[in-house]
């Protein structure tokens, strides 16, 4: 019976050996497949930093180049508006005489006859010699026309036409303002609209809302 046990007994320690041995033999390459997904991980998420910080700088510039951009356009809008302002004071510098009966000039130069006119017509008390005119010419036009203000303004001027149609058709008093703003006399007030939306507006709420 001893020589029984201890025969079991190395039996059983020959059969945990080769258990453990079998054990690590199996978990050798789920370690290897595990050990790769680790460092497949690690890598991912070094990539993914980079990326996010990447993405952060970007952000960033994109931001920045937005403010810019806006900036800019911003002082573009101003340096159109002040060009055009320009221009439209330059053309309401010339002078429109009209009645002038055709051959007045007898020959004359324009520019020193129109001097001339001017200072006879004003006298010494508006003048004290006769100005000096840059240029002097004749033109069939009677009255002052889209050539007196900038192709800018000549076009926000236009763009009132349509609510000027529908506010003549409806007796509505109202006058183009320089350089392009409509004002409207309505019931007991006068209003003065910078675009032709607003006059729309205006138009349909309180013109038409009284029909």
């Amino acid at each position: 019976m001893s020589q029984l046990v201890s025969e079991l007994e190395k039996q059983r320690t020959s059969l945990r050996k080769d258990m453990s041995e079998l054990i690590q033999e199996s978990v050798k390459p789920l370690q290897s497949s595990v050990d790769a997904l680790r460092e497949t991980v690690n890598q991912f998420n070094k990539r993914l930093v980079a990326a996010e910080t990447l993405a952060g700088d970007n952000f960033e510039r994109i931001t920045s180049t937005q403010k810019t951009v806006e900036t800019l356009l911003t002082q573009n809008k101003s340096l159109l508006d002040r060009l055009d302002d320009m221009e439209n004071r330059s053309r309401r510098v010339n002078l429109r005489v009209i009645n002038i009966p055709e051959g007045s000039e007898k020959g004359r130069d324009p520019t020193e006859f129109i001097s001339d006119l001017l200072m006879g017509s004003l006298g010494t008390d508006v003048l004290s010699k006769p100005p000096e005119l840059e240029r002097a010419h004749r033109t069939l036009a009677p009255r002052s026309g889209p050539g007196d203000v900038s192709a800018i303004t000549a076009k926000k001027r236009a763009a009132f036409n349509k609510i000027k149609q529908a506010l003549y058709q409806k007796g509505v008093k109202f006058r183009l303002l320089f350089p392009a703003r409509l004002q409207v006399s309505f019931e007991d007030g006068t209003f003065t609209f910078e675009t032709p939306e607003d006059a729309h507006a205006f138009y349909n709420e309180r013109v038409m809302g009284k029909e």
